[in-house]
This record gives C-alpha cells, sequence and structure tokens, in this order.
C-alpha cells in the first residue's frame, strides 16, 4: 500500500517522535514472536491519543482506556470511531491513567511487598 512504511527498528528514544504524528496508536496484533508489552499501550496512553488494539488478554482491564477488538471487523470500525469520538476529556484520563502506572508508581509497589514481607 502506498500509505504503509516499513521503517525497521527504532530505538525507545525515537518513539516519541514517531507517535507525535499518530491520529490513533494500534496494537495490531499478537503471534508468539510479537507480543506488545503492556508498557507499550502505557506508552501509546501516555501520549493522550486514542488507543485501538486486538483482544490481548493482559491489557483487558484497561477496556475503559484503550479500544479492544474482538474480530477484524472491529478493528478497523473502532479506528473509525476513536478519529471521530476523540477529546480532550478522553486525553486527559488516557494520560491520567498512564502517569498511575508509571515506571515510579510500579517499583513503589513491588517494594512496598517486598519490606512487608520482609
Amino acid at each position: 500500500r502506498r500509505n504503509i512504511y516499513f521503517l525497521g527498528g527504532k530505538s525507545y528514544e525515537q518513539l516519541p517522535a514517531y507517535m507525535k504524528s499518530f491520529d490513533v496508536c494500534i496494537v495490531p496484533r499478537r503471534t508468539e514472536h510479537n507480543i506488545p508489552p503492556p508498557t507499550k499501550v502505557f506508552d501509546y496512553l501516555a501520549s493522550g491519543k486514542p488507543v485501538v488494539s486486538t483482544n490481548i488478554p493482559e491489557i483487558g482491564w484497561l477496556e475503559s482506556y484503550v479500544k479492544i477488538a474482538k474480530s477484524k471487523e472491529q478493528f478497523v470500525e473502532f479506528i473509525k470511531d476513536a478519529l471521530k469520538e476523540d477529546s480532550l476529556e478522553l486525553r486527559k484520563s488516557r494520560v491520567k491513567i498512564a502517569e498511575e502506572n508509571s515506571w515510579e508508581i510500579r517499583v513503589e509497589e513491588i517494594l512496598k511487598i517486598v519490606n512487608e514481607e520482609i
């Protein structure tokens, strides 16, 4: 397709520059070689942009913030919906959930559990 470019791997530091031009962030599929880590979804949410994913169990708890499609047709439909439905309020809620799940917060939670057990 004329509007698809395969750019190869990019460093983590380069990703924000690419995400800046996204209208919708997508997690298109899951295979045994391409399991999107939940951190990728939090990076997307931190941008405030709409996120559409295939049905990945690990991110199911984020369904209030991520449109999770259960079919190819629904995936396409959700992308179209995301382009129309975006708002400042939705962007703020996405950023907030990403902030609540930052590495710093997760490390604090882990340390709290470890310290309670010691």
